[in-house]
């Protein structure tokens, strides 16, 4: 993918390990994060807290940051039961606030953490739930249907940056080669700029290569009318970017 222009529209401060990568396979990271988190209110999070809990949850970075913000006295001795992470980058936060770990599965979606939660030997217990508002409620439903009991309290929402339209005018231009998204949210702040820009629209769909984290990102990406062609099998950046690589080098070598 030497000399490919990869737009990473993931949140700036999530983007490093993607930069990283494309940067490695010769190609030209361009960053225009089309959303950022915005914490909520500490209230809330705060008198969920203060139950009984067996276990916290988390299914991102922000949900972390926001139950520490809400629960955790810097230099205080620290209180709260183990971490369940959705991914590595989930992980390393709770673990930057002093939280135990206790189980990351081997595939970063939310399918994954509750099968290794159910998979993990713990007995069904009480759990604290730390999402963002646009969070759908798989793993709360799929924990219930486990014998747990789930309380979900939303802790920061995820807003538009105002960057999509700069993509947009990016595609027009033709001054990138991929587009690359790895959430939902991200492909729909995409998709709300594409209203009649029809010359974008045809870009997008004669010569942009487009490429999706995961499952859930693939079927939203076709849920707004955008067909990628590059899936990773595995939900993090390195390997988003590396099943990117492959698909060019396949690419490349046919007659």
């Amino acid at each position: 993918m030497s000399g490919y222009r990869v737009a990473i529209t993931r949140p700036a401060d999530q983007a490093g390990e993607m930069v990283h990568a494309v940067e490695e396979f010769g190609g030209v990271p361009l960053l225009y994060p089309l959303i950022c988190t915005r914490p909520l209110g500490t209230e809330g999070i705060r008198r969920a807290n203060q139950a009984c809990w067996d276990a916290l949850v988390f299914t991102s970075k922000a949900g972390v940051d926001a139950y520490a913000r809400a629960c955790l006295t810097p230099g205080a001795k620290l209180d709260a039961p183990p971490a369940y992470c959705v991914g590595g980058q989930t992980a390393k936060a709770a673990r930057s606030y002093g939280l135990t770990v206790a189980v990351v599965p081997s595939e970063a979606n939310a399918g994954a953490l509750v099968q290794a939660m159910v998979n993990s030997g713990v007995s069904a217990a009480r759990a604290l739930l730390v999402q963002g508002q646009l969070a759908d409620d798989t793993v709360r439903t799929a924990l219930e249907s486990a014998g747990w009991v789930v309380q979900k309290v939303v802790g920061y929402e995820t807003i538009g940056t105002g960057q999509a339209a700069r993509l947009l005018d990016a595609v027009v231009c033709r001054s990138v080669d991929v587009l690359t998204f790895a959430s939902g949210s991200a492909v729909r702040e995409f998709a709300s700029c594409l209203a009649g820009r029809s010359q974008a629209v045809d870009v997008l769909g004669a010569r942009l290569l487009i490429a999706a984290i995961g499952p859930s990102t693939c079927r939203v990406l076709h849920e707004v009318g955008l067909a990628p062609q590059i899936t990773a099998s595995k939900a993090s950046g390195r390997d988003l970017i590396h099943a990117l690589s492959d698909y060019i080098e396949r690419s490349v070598d046919l007659p």
